[in-house]
């Protein structure tokens, strides 16, 4: 694999395999100069033992960091924030300053075909992405977004552990 990049696509849904994908593709980024995009993908379907979010982030313009949000003390804020913004915002205070070219973009849909989609229309060189960690049965049921993203995009693909 060849360690320069012009653009990279890393997929986030604030889980653990997630944060451990967007410190790779940070580092890839900032060795490429690439332009890294966010992307965070809202599944509408839910499904059993995984989170109703998947998320990825893909990197492509400047950053402009936000505040950090303050805790409220009102619980009906809670109930009726959308959790991609939350999602979003923790990667961006995760990311470093010094990447230059960022994006941060929300879709909804099929998680793997929303990644792929995503990455060949804004022509990714390397998609980064978090391994689930399912368990054996899960993945013969449902797949993995992560293995569904190997098979199916049209540029190399990162599964990060």
């Amino acid at each position: 694999m060849s360690s320069h990049f012009s653009s990279i696509v890393l997929a986030y849904d604030g889980s653990e395999n997630s944060y451990k994908a967007l410190i790779e593709a940070e580092k890839l980024a900032k060795l490429s100069q690439a332009r890294l995009m966010v992307l965070y993908v809202k599944d509408p379907t839910p499904t059993y033992n995984q989170p109703m979010l998947s998320g990825m982030i893909v990197f492509n313009q400047p950053l402009t960091v936000a505040s950090p949000v303050l805790a409220s003390n009102d619980d009906t804020d809670d109930q009726t924030k959308d959790p991609s913004e939350t999602i979003l915002s923790e990667a961006k205070l995760k990311l470093s300053s010094a990447l230059k070219n960022l994006d941060f973009e929300k879709r909804t849909g099929k998680p793997a075909e929303e990644i792929c989609d995503y990455a060949k229309h804004n022509q990714a060189d390397l998609i980064v992405i978090g391994s689930r960690g399912l368990s054996g049965f899960q993945k013969l049921i449902m797949g993995s977004v992560s293995s569904q993203v190997t098979h199916n995009a049209e540029c190399p693909v990162l599964v990060v552990k």
